[in-house]
């Protein structure tokens, strides 16, 4: 494709989209402030908001594993058969479980995602640390591979 006939597809698509954004703003604002709206009360109703964030990834777990136990039987001679049985199975479970006692689940959804916060936060020291070194023994000029370091680090 030319210069000339990518700059065209690109001015369409512009067009294309401004007109979009012409014909349906109200609708855009609306949902704006619907999603303020919505915000705003989970702010000012943490708790309940909270559960229902607890209840819905309930409602997903369930269907997911479900769906997944369907998968599983309607295909058991793949070689992921196993895997995927005890995903599903796991989700199914944890969907269950979040529905059924819904204030534990907000607990362990926390505690799941502090754990999930200290390991990407160390995870980034690490590599942060890693790099810093990297580029202190370039500086030094005791490893020439400190591009290739921080280059693998950063792809």
């Amino acid at each position: 494709m030319t210069a000339t006939g990518a700059d065209t597809n690109l001015d369409a698509q512009l067009g294309a989209a401004r007109e979009s954004i012409r014909t349906n703003w109200a609708i855009f604002l609306t949902h704006g402030i619907v999603l303020i709206i919505l915000g705003v009360l989970a702010v000012i109703w943490p708790q309940v908001s909270t559960l229902a964030v607890d209840i819905y990834l309930g409602w997903i777990f369930l269907f997911s594993g479900a769906f997944g136990l369907a998968v599983a039987f309607y295909a058991p001679r793949t070689s992921d058969f196993s895997w995927t049985l005890l995903s599903a199975a796991l989700s199914l479970f944890v969907g269950v479980l979040l529905l059924w006692h819904p204030v534990e689940g907000v607990v362990s959804l926390t505690l799941i995602l502090v754990a999930l916060f200290i390991v990407c936060g160390a995870s980034i020291w690490m590599r942060a640390a890693t790099i810093k070194m990297a580029l202190q023994r370039s500086r030094r000029g005791d490893d020439c591979r400190a591009a290739t370091i921080t280059q693998e680090f950063f792809s």
